[in-house]
């Protein structure tokens, strides 16, 4: 990597770690906001680095980095001596690839997952976006609660169970969820005000819960109430009267006909490949072919839809690709496993 290359890397506000005479050198761009004087418009810039050496931390202005590297021998002519770029170290290639990638527009993206994907996704709020709330079937209600209630205990039993001094995790999740649920008996009014939320966790931060330590518990104290109030919302949503469409997004998205003649599935959660959300959602499953990659083809990227968002691409159980459309990002999972 050159120099050049170098500080357009840290005006991208990535961090980089170089090889210097005595060990790593680590490079984190600091940014500053400058706004117009009537507010206006504003810019973000490279205001300086926080340069981490030789056990020291030291702010070094971007105009002189470049001589700071060299006089600590991590640059050689116009050649810097990379190890990595961002947390995960990525070589410079990779580097430049995955910026190509975030730019990517739909017919790339049908170049590129076209002929190995046969299915792909779109979600929307299962409400859509009138402010009313509908009826759930008690097939879907139970669907979506078994899987939220496995996920939550998974994704719990994933952060503490390498923990040292805490029970079985079964033994541990079960009496917490005992405790969440005298607590809520106790707070049910209060939790009527506030959508359904005790706030579990304040009680264990608080010191206040029967588990005091480690942090970690933190994590299990979240799922059992984010779990919990699903369940709730599940349940009462089997007795509400009023109903909806579930194709309703795909008809006002101008996708009658192409996509719904190819729809093989959709599935109710709160969970979706990119994202968990305390929103109810629906997420539609399609067949790739020719039909549907005309309509994908009507939006400039995987972020211009209006309806629908967060588009993935399968293969059989496979994902991928996954776009997150509200975060504005998106991963290639191809090569998930591989050297980066």
């Amino acid at each position: 990597m050159t120099k050049e290359e170098l500080l357009s890397v840290l005006k991208g506000f990535n961090d980089v770690v170089l090889e210097a005479g005595k060990g790593e050198m680590e490079i984190e761009p600091q940014m500053s906001i400058v706004m117009k004087r009537d507010g206006s418009d504003y810019r973000i810039k490279l205001s300086g680095c926080a340069v981490k050496y030789c056990g020291k931390t030291k702010t070094v202005k971007p105009e002189k980095l470049l001589k700071f590297i060299e006089k600590h021998g991590a640059a050689e002519g116009n050649s810097v001596k990379l190890i990595g770029i961002g947390s995960e170290r990525k070589s410079f290639e990779k580097y430049l690839a995955d910026v190509d990638f975030s730019k990517i527009d739909m017919g790339g993206l049908l170049d590129k997952y076209g002929d190995i994907a046969n299915t792909f996704s779109l979600s929307c709020p299962y409400d859509g976006c009138g402010g009313e709330t509908y009826y759930l079937s008690e097939e879907l209600a139970e669907i979506a609660k078994n899987e939220i209630t496995v996920w939550s205990r998974e994704t719990a039993k994933k952060q503490v169970e390498k923990l040292s001094g805490l029970p079985p995790f079964e033994k541990l999740y079960k009496e917490i969820k005992e405790e969440y649920l005298a607590l809520y008996g106790e707070k049910e009014e209060f939790a009527r005000k506030h959508g359904g939320n005790i706030f579990f966790c304040d009680e264990f931060a608080n010191g206040n819960a029967k588990y005091k330590t480690p942090p970690e518990l933190w994590h299990v104290y979240h799922n059992v109430e984010f779990a919990a109030m699903c369940v709730r919302e599940l349940e009462k949503r089997k007795s509400y009267e009023k109903t909806r469409d579930l194709c309703a997004e795909l008809k006002a998205d101008g996708a009658d006909g192409g996509l719904i003649q190819n729809l093989n599935d959709i599935k109710v959660s709160y969970l979706n490949h990119c994202t968990v959300g305390g929103c109810l959602s629906k997420t539609f499953y399609f067949t790739l072919n020719d039909d549907t990659k005309k309509w994908l083809l009507r939006h400039k990227d995987d972020y211009d839809f209006t309806t629908l968002q967060d588009l993935a691409f399968y293969n059989g159980d496979d994902i991928l690709f996954s776009s997150c459309t509200h975060e504005g990002f998106h991963t290639d999972l191809t090569k998930k496993g591989e050297d980066k």
